[in-house]
């Protein structure tokens, strides 16, 4: 997945839910779906991710790689205070997401 994703440059929406990548598998996924620059949409839900996959969104986000992120759903990622707090960093620069959803969250 990680290695094919980059090849969908035009893939606008991606739901990749309950899939329970876990921490490393998970941020090499990020990794790949935050080469998708005409992103609108992404829900990640139930992923486990944790730190490594949000640090790798976070860095993606201040480097403008999703430009055009409107919906992103991260509910259900292991994240903890510190991890949201890296993620609203990233976010506050965003002038196009509209819709965030970090439920079910805890480290």
């Amino acid at each position: 997945l990680a290695e094919a994703l980059p090849l969908l440059t035009s893939l606008t929406s991606l739901k990749l839910r309950m899939n329970n990548f876990g921490a490393a598998p998970g941020a090499d996924v990020m990794r790949a779906v935050c080469t998708l620059s005409a992103l609108t949409a992404l829900n990640m839900e139930g992923n486990a991710i944790g730190a490594p996959g949000s640090k790798v969104l976070a860095k993606a986000l201040l480097q403008g790689q999703l430009p055009d992120l409107v919906h992103l759903n991260l509910s259900a990622n292991a994240l903890g205070p510190s991890e949201v707090e890296q993620l609203g960093g990233a976010l506050a620069t965003s002038s196009s997401l509209k819709e965030l959803f970090l439920a079910h969250n805890s480290s």
